[in-house]
């Protein structure tokens, strides 16, 4: 059982709402693989009200995830009404399921909310799957008198990659792909939130730093901590896939990658550079067009072999129809339709 710091180190965790009747929920953001679980346990053994029905630990995860299990559920099966799941690489439409079903959704997830952290004043919240939906986030806690802080978790592309490959045998350009539009979508629709990024190499090769940085960014003017009180989040012999390479990407991604992680790694301590991050999304766009076809291939046969529901396809022969006309395409040497 974690240590956590004692209930004065961090004085509004005990306290039902703020003088103003709102809540505080830290929002740990990032690509799946890149350290948000041990990041969400630190913040937890700081203070912050962990969820009461967190996801069992994993072989991937054997000290666990930090994630609600019943919002992850509600999370997964959103993104399958949208035709969509975790690892796709296309922009996410909501719209697309009706407004009936928005609503929907959005009233379980508010009563997800509450069965997960009940009346804490300051939680902390972690699904790598909310990346793909940050704004329909903000409008949930805009109605729930939640104010988000986010803490955004960063680790080489190389790395991520690498232990995708490990998990569910995704290629590095697909990997890649899919960590470049988790952090930028991100960064773009949080910026005037109170935000800080978290390397996970740093957070790995010297945590107590920035479990101070931490403390502070959740209740401004909390005192020093005394981290005596915090047991370590880390077993060495758990932190895998340590390549922070880029030549296992494609030449033109990973470029982009090794731009898109110096930014954000600059962030770590000044102000994150929109305006280049979004020059730099905007690059991203041309190689995802230009590599559509390959893309949707990866898709659809995760989609057809993946043995996790939330994944598999929800009918396979409409997904084998698409694999083939995109394997048709790419045969043909024809750009994909717009």
């Amino acid at each position: 059982m974690a240590t956590v710091m004692p209930a004065s180190a961090i004085p509004s965790a005990v306290e039902d709402r703020d003088a103003a009747g709102r809540r505080t929920a830290v929002l740990v953001l990032g690509m799946h693989r890149s350290g948000t679980s041990v990041l969400t346990d630190l913040l937890a053994r700081l203070g912050a009200a962990p969820p009461t029905d967190p996801n069992p630990p994993a072989p991937d995860n054997p000290r666990g995830y930090w994630e609600p299990a019943g919002l992850v559920r509600l999370h997964d099966q959103m993104l399958s009404a949208a035709d969509s799941a975790w690892l796709d690489t296309r922009p996410l439409d909501l719209s697309a399921m009706g407004a009936e079903r928005v609503r929907t959704f959005t009233g379980h997830l508010q009563a997800a909310l509450d069965r997960s952290f009940g009346t804490a004043g300051l939680f902390v919240l972690k699904d790598p799957r909310i990346c793909r939906f940050v704004p329909f986030y903000r409008d949930l806690f805009g109605g729930m008198g939640i104010d988000p802080k986010v803490v955004l978790s960063l680790r080489a592309p190389a790395d991520v990659a690498a232990s995708l490959f490990t998990r569910n045998q995704i290629s590095a350009d697909y990997a890649g792909v899919l960590w470049a539009h988790h952090l930028l979508d991100v960064e773009r629709h949080t910026r005037d939130l109170p935000r800080i990024v978290v390397s996970y190499e740093t957070l790995v090769s010297d945590w107590r730093p920035t479990a101070r940085r931490l403390a502070e960014f959740m209740v401004a003017g909390t005192r020093a901590v005394d981290l005596a009180w915090v047991e370590s989040p880390f077993e060495a012999a758990l932190h895998h896939h340590r390549t922070a390479a880029y030549d296992v990407f494609s030449p033109p991604l990973g470029a982009l990658l090794l731009e898109i992680h110096t930014v954000l790694s600059r962030s770590c301590e000044d102000r994150i550079d929109g305006a280049r991050l979004d020059a730099l999304a905007e690059r991203l766009a041309v190689i995802s067009e230009r590599q559509a076809d390959l893309f949707s291939v990866e898709f659809c046969f995760q989609r057809l072999t993946s043995p996790y529901d939330a994944v598999k396809a929800p009918d396979p022969l409409r997904e084998r129809r698409l694999l083939a006309a995109a394997l048709e395409r790419l045969h043909r040497a024809e750009p994909a339709p717009r």
